[in-house]
């Protein structure tokens, strides 16, 4: 895995409380927002301002994802 280079990282992800960027902390996120989703479905929140939002920032990480090549499968 390379260094970060912070001035090409998509501007969002600054945002995003992710202090190191690397495959431990996006694979980490990425967990933790598949479990919100699921836990929302369970719920029956589908569709809620928070189930809208993990859903976003699951896309989110998904494109960080691909912009550090990194492969979740």
């Amino acid at each position: 895995f390379h260094p970060v280079d912070y001035n090409r990282v998509p501007m969002y992800a600054h945002f995003m409380n992710i202090e190191r960027l690397n495959p431990d902390t996006l694979w980490e996120s990425f967990e933790n927002a598949l479990a919100s989703l699921r836990q929302a479905e369970n719920e029956g929140a589908v569709g809620s301002l928070d189930y809208v939002s993990e859903l976003d920032r699951l896309s989110r990480l998904g494109d960080l994802a691909k912009f550090f090549e990194i492969d979740f499968r």
